[in-house]
């Protein structure tokens, strides 16, 4: 946290206090970021906080280790304290102190920023009466995503849970929300999962009718016999079958739509999706005066009660709620140290968020490292050691390091790591007279690192050397110690060297390193790969370094994967990218002869299609097929090489093309050639889609 460089000097010399914190019985003062104060009573804030308790009572007028950037300072009977928060925060915490009622908040930002100042301050107590205010209806219906997020981070099981229930009303692609930051990835792909189920479970609802009440047969789409039938018959819950009315059919297959984006009873009650449906039914006169009301019955009585059952019997305590056995809410980075001193060694929960668990625990390993270099390490004087290989078994290196879990020493050079490592080089600054030596002189640094891991990263150090990794796992392991180690050009080395070994075959888990690592390039280029995977996120992908990233890593993947896939498909939709030369005129796919018998083009009403320049041309239905199966396919799969590889669309294409004899004679060549064209299209439009933009 940052000092208040330049703020005004505390002083109990204010003009004014906040009401109702202006008691002049006070032995606090508080001054807020923006200079608003407060006089409040230590007794409420001790009790609300232990840490505070023990900050106030400690007399300290330097920094205390949870709260850096706290000043304290006392004035006679008055204690005078410097916030970071501002004051409208400041004030709701102090009204949760005290025994006042509740604050009531406005916006999610309000909420989040009292949870954070009470996390910050150890107010767990408080922190459960802050919960009910996140779960607001309002919150819930407009940014559900935010309040599971909050949640989440807070550490409130219940309100995630009721959060991740509403997240299923908004699409299965939402826009960013930074609050995705700060919850690992495997969270927000178990909410994923949940969102996934509750659609099959909804979905399945249009597809049979078994559910429907006794009385359903009475339903006019049931009676009516002027309307044309569904080709298919329904058995209702009576055990019979029925004949259904197109018209009913059509809906439910609406509704299938929106519930597999949307899996909840409100958006069947939409009146654009009934609208069409009573638009049809109003073409037949039986139908007309009771499809609305029957309708209206069915959606309100009927349907949308039973898609919320389906959702409520879903559980979800086993895909959100468990979540929280695993990861906990960070705690307070309880301790201080002064330049990699021994004396204040790190207290690490390796269950915090990301945001705090990598940087803290590659702080807490480096410290334990540079512990072994400074102080006597016990040791098995007995156990062997062994000298690693060249270039690392030169005797003229003025520095070992053994690595402690196979006992094998590198003979090394000072200079070299420190130039690499900040690390090493602050090291070396340090007395070093415990240090381990069996050659009189050259010191001797045990590291945690396997022999594997410290060949291969010193080998990064040494310009000349070709270093290569036999695993992801060994790759992953040498990121984690040059960055351990604050070696910036070896860790981007590895990371160049990784993406050449293991791009093709591990390209999730490429795009997580470089995330973690922030190798925007290489995350393009990983999440470019990913365009292979067909319907990435639907269901949800999980991979083994998705614990490695956060949820917002994850979502803009998935998004980014929906955008390539959306822009792809709109390629087949206008051809008015095709180059407007002659060749491209005359292909059978558009252009008319006199003796052409194609389906469609001497029918109504037929495809129109822009095409390069030309205008809007008519195109057979063999071609339009190709155009539509190959856009879905692209929808789910945005690559190239779906296009290459998805030969039962071009096949049927030219095969239906074959039985007109004008088209017959050029479909293959022209077709062959559309391809190409479509490939390279859609190649150029995918390619303007930009990772960092999500």
């Amino acid at each position: 946290m940052s000092q208040f460089v330049g703020a005004a000097p505390l002083s109990i010399e204010v003009s004014s206090f906040r009401a109702p914190f202006d008691a002049t019985d006070a032995d606090l003062i508080i001054h807020t970021s923006d200079d608003a104060k407060f006089a409040v009573h230590k007794i409420f804030l001790t009790v609300a906080s232990p840490l505070l308790k023990r900050f106030l009572l400690s007399g300290s007028s330097s920094p205390c280790p949870p709260f850096e950037g706290l000043v304290l300072k006392r004035d006679g009977d008055h204690s005078i304290i410097k916030l970071e928060e501002d004051a409208q925060t400041t004030e709701r915490v102090l009204q949760y102190c005290y025994p006042f009622s509740n604050p009531v908040f406005n916006s999610l930002n309000d909420v989040q920023a009292v949870l954070e100042m009470m996390r910050k301050f150890g107010m767990k107590g408080l922190m459960n009466r802050v919960k009910g205010s996140l779960v607001q209806q309002a919150f819930l219906d407009d940014q559900p995503l935010r309040v599971f997020a909050i949640a989440y981070r807070y550490g409130l099981e219940d309100e995630a849970r009721i959060a991740a229930k509403y997240t299923v009303r908004q699409p299965f692609f939402t826009p960013y929300v930074e609050e995705l930051e700060h919850i690992p990835a495997s969270v927000y792909h178990r909410l994923l999962q949940y969102h996934r189920k509750c659609s099959i479970a909804t979905c399945s609802l249009t597809a049979d009718f078994s559910w429907f009440p006794g009385f359903a047969s009475r339903w006019v789409w049931f009676q009516c016999d002027d309307c044309v039938h569904h080709p298919l018959s329904w058995p209702l819950s009576d055990g019979k079958i029925y004949e259904v009315n197109a018209w009913f059919i059509d809906f439910m297959e609406r509704a299938r739509n929106v519930l597999r984006e949307r899996p909840c009873g409100k958006v069947v009650a939409d009146p654009f999706l009934i609208a069409e449906c009573l638009e049809a039914a109003s073409g037949c006169l039986t139908c007309r005066p009771a499809a609305f009301l029957d309708l209206s019955v069915f959606i309100g009585e009927h349907f949308a009660v039973e898609i919320d059952r389906a959702i409520d019997n879903i559980s979800h305590f086993s895909l959100i709620a468990a979540v929280f056995l695993k990861y906990k809410t960070p705690r307070c980075f309880n301790a201080t140290f002064h330049r990699y001193g021994i004396n204040n060694l790190t207290r690490v929960d390796f269950f915090a968020t990301l945001k705090y668990s990598q940087r803290y625990q590659l702080l807490a390993h480096r410290i334990y490292d540079l512990v072994f270099a400074t102080h006597p390490v016990t040791m098995n004087a007995e156990e062997p050691t062994t000298t690693a290989t060249a270039p690392f078994d030169n005797l003229d290196g003025d520095v070992i390091l053994r690595s402690i879990t196979d006992r094998v020493d590198f003979h090394t050079f000072k200079v070299i790591l420190s130039l690499m490592s900040p690390v090493f080089k602050d090291m070396f600054t340090l007395p070093q007279n415990d240090l381990q030596s069996d050659v009189p002189s050259i010191p001797v640094i045990p590291v945690t690192e396997s022999s594997t891991t410290l060949e291969s990263l010193l080998l990064l150090c040494y310009p000349a050397a070709t270093p290569t990794f036999d695993s992801l796992d060994n790759a992953k392991a040498v990121m984690e110690a040059a960055k351990k180690y604050d070696m910036q050009a070896v860790l981007n080395r590895a990371g160049d060297l990784a993406m050449s070994l293991f791009l093709p075959t591990h390209f999730l888990d490429m795009y997580a390193l470089s995330c973690r690592f922030g190798w925007q390039h290489h995350a393009q280029t990983a999440a470019t790969k990913s365009l292979e995977i067909k319907n990435l996120g639907r269901p949800s992908t999980k991979f083994e370094s998705m614990h490695d990233i956060t949820a917002l890593d994850h979502h803009r993947l998935l998004t980014y994967h929906h955008a390539c896939g959306v822009v792809a498909q709109a390629v087949g939709n206008s051809l008015s990218w095709l180059e407007p030369m002659a060749s491209t005129k005359s292909m059978p796919m558009w252009s008319r002869t006199d003796d052409c018998t194609c389906k469609g083009l001497r029918n109504t009403p037929v495809k129109m299609l822009p095409v390069a320049n030309f205008g809007e041309l008519k195109i057979p239905s063999w071609f339009d097929a190709y155009l539509v199966l190959s856009g879905k396919e692209l929808w789910e799969r945005p690559c190239v090489s779906t296009i290459k590889e998805f030969r039962a669309a071009y096949n049927r294409a030219v095969s239906s093309a074959s039985d007109c004899t004008a088209c017959r004679r050029t479909a293959v060549e022209s077709m062959d050639n559309f391809r190409t064209l479509y490939i390279a299209q859609v190649e150029k439009v995918v390619a303007n889609v930009n990772l960092e933009t999500f």
